[in-house]
């Protein structure tokens, strides 16, 4: 919890251009994430029908 606190503390600091930025970047990584996730489960469900 105190972790969260200090990690919305340090973005409303920080200059509202910033943090759009910074969120525009997390967004783009678990998109990223999710679209590995996405293919390796793909492959993985293939592999079983195989």
């Amino acid at each position: 919890m105190r972790k969260v606190f200090v990690f919305n503390k340090g973005l409303v600091i920080k200059p509202k251009k910033c943090a759009q930025a910074f969120l525009k970047s997390i967004i783009k990584s678990l998109r990223k994430a999710s679209g590995n996730f996405l293919k390796i489960k793909n492959n993985v469900f293939i592999a079983n029908i195989q």
